[in-house]
């Protein structure tokens, strides 16, 4: 993958919005979307292709991982970093692997990221 241009932020916190649009900003990133929730997300990511959507998991109404699924089965060569954040020193899952591809098949069943 070459360095990304365009970004989807996709998380219900403020925040974490604002933080992230510091963090892409100075990796170059150009063109930044922002949704709160699933269903602008998904709009969002038809309509602009960006190259990266970072995704939290804990989103109001459409899951996290509902939105990853169908933004991989839309787009199955769309980049998507899953951002995560736990006040917890306790895993909600233990993958059987950590590697990016075996947790991704792994979520999305039968499809690579």
């Amino acid at each position: 993958m070459t360095r990304p241009i365009t970004a989807l932020i996709v998380d219900d916190e403020q925040h974490v919005h604002v933080y992230l649009r510091i963090l892409l900003k100075q990796l170059g990133v150009v063109t930044v979307w922002d949704a709160a929730e699933g269903h602008s997300a998904l709009e969002l990511a038809e309509e602009h292709k960006p190259d990266v959507v970072l995704l939290d998991m804990n989103l109001p109404q459409f899951s996290g991982m509902e939105v990853l699924k169908a933004l991989k089965t839309a787009h199955p060569e769309m980049h998507v970093v899953v951002v995560w954040w736990r006040a917890s020193r306790r895993p909600l899952f233990r993958p059987a692997s950590w590697e990016p591809t075996d947790m991704c098949s792994n979520i999305i069943r039968g499809r690579r990221c």
